[in-house]
């Protein structure tokens, strides 16, 4: 697995990519992603919370679900926070 994101959501758990994609396939029977799919979206409210300014703000105002920043995020994911 070459993606970073999935390398650092790995690196978390300790694990190589391949080690937690295995990991994965037995916990997730039904979706072997499931669990980065969760993780992704707990770090994306994190990263919201951290860095607004790198979300999209609608025109009334409101910080969407939108990266606009992807480095930002990148960096974000790689460095645990």
């Amino acid at each position: 697995m070459d993606n970073p994101r999935y390398v650092a959501y790995a690196k978390v758990h300790n694990k190589s990519p391949d080690e937690m994609l295995s990991h994965d396939k037995k916990e997730w029977p039904g979706g072997r992603m499931t669990g980065f799919m969760l993780w992704m979206g707990e770090q994306k409210k994190a990263f919201r919370d951290q860095s607004p300014e790198a979300f999209y703000v609608n025109m009334n105002g409101h910080v969407t679900e939108n990266i606009v920043d992807y480095g930002a995020w990148d960096c974000f994911l790689q460095t645990g926070n």
